[in-house]
């Protein structure tokens, strides 16, 4: 038996998304895991503080979903996921992915590295988030970026 048997990558359409959803298949693809992928939509990108604007320009919300929905299939359908397996969800990534966890039995989540130093800095405001909360093990993978 694998110790692993699901995995999940919790994407943000980073520039890297396409090294870190080959690195993630090769994982799934070695641990002989079935592979997820999620991306999760925020409140706060569907719904700015209203003392800034009171609400979204008409259209705007399902612009942002359906943008959402192209990444997850491009992304999906370059890494051989098959679209049941494609989840956009609603929330705080934090706890959008940890329910998604616990919901559909993932055992691993795959997120994205920058490689600076300090845990936020190091994985990102959102992959420490996940780190914290997920009910799981996480493995960060390092993504290759050039210095500015």
């Amino acid at each position: 038996m694998a110790i692993y048997n699901h995995l999940l990558l919790a994407t943000d359409f980073m520039p890297e998304a396409d090294q870190l959803g080959a690195r993630a298949r090769e994982l799934a693809h070695g641990f002989g895991a079935r592979l997820s992928l999620v991306h999760v939509l925020e409140p706060s990108v569907l719904a700015p503080p209203y003392e800034m604007m009171p609400s979204l320009p008409d259209g705007t919300e399902q612009a942002l979903e359906e943008a959402a929905r192209q990444g997850l299939d491009r992304q999906g359908e370059q890494m051989g996921v098959p679209s049941v397996s494609r989840h956009l969800l609603y929330g705080s990534v934090r706890r959008a992915v940890a329910d998604f966890v616990t919901e559909h039995g993932v055992d691993l989540v795959l997120v994205g590295s920058h490689g600076r130093h300090g845990v936020e800095r190091l994985l990102g405001s959102t992959a420490s988030a996940i780190l914290q909360a997920a009910p799981c093990d996480v493995l960060a993978l390092r993504l290759d970026q050039q210095e500015p």
